[in-house]
């Protein structure tokens, strides 16, 4: 309600809303663009399109000039597609290429943070991080999408039976 009150003072004093809107949710920069729209072309889908993962490797921020302030929030561009209930985002550090930052979230009632406390990590129930330690990309996606798809199983087990 208290946000609601002043967000009422401020369309009632002629503040221009649409444009702190427009600022705050919408206004990207082109690096943050480029990276959207190679997150879109690299993702990838796993259990029928349930659990949604992007993995942004040095040689693709590299590549496409893209540092990791613009890739700060993509796990919410593959969040957003219809039917994702988890989405994972790996970022590989640049500073060592064995370590690889995962972003989780979720859609549905699933806490994600059990996943990532088992990888080290932790946070809350829709939204958790943890840092991967791995040989290679493909290692690193590999041991989240395995935590995950157990715990998405889980999750639709358990609905299921209640």
């Amino acid at each position: 309600p208290d946000t609601m009150s002043l967000a009422s003072l401020v369309i009632a004093r002629g503040i221009d809303h649409a444009e702190i809107n427009r600022i705050i949710f919408d206004a990207k920069s082109l690096e943050e663009i480029r990276a959207q729209k190679l997150t879109y072309e690299k993702m990838e889908m796993y259990e029928d399109g349930a659990i949604s993962i992007i993995v942004f490797t040095n040689e693709m921020k590299n590549a496409n000039n893209i540092t990791d302030a613009d890739i700060g929030d993509i796990v919410n561009s593959v969040r957003g597609i219809e039917g994702v209930l988890i989405a994972l985002a790996l970022k590989q550090s640049s500073k060592d290429e064995a370590k690889f930052s995962l972003s989780s979230r979720a859609n549905a009632d699933i806490d994600v943070s059990e996943a990532c406390a088992i990888l080290g990590g932790g946070g809350h129930k829709r939204a958790a991080g943890a840092t991967i330690t791995a040989s290679s990309p493909n290692e690193a996606r590999d041991i989240v999408i395995e935590q995950f798809t157990k715990l998405l199983r889980e999750y639709k087990a358990g609905n299921k039976n209640g």
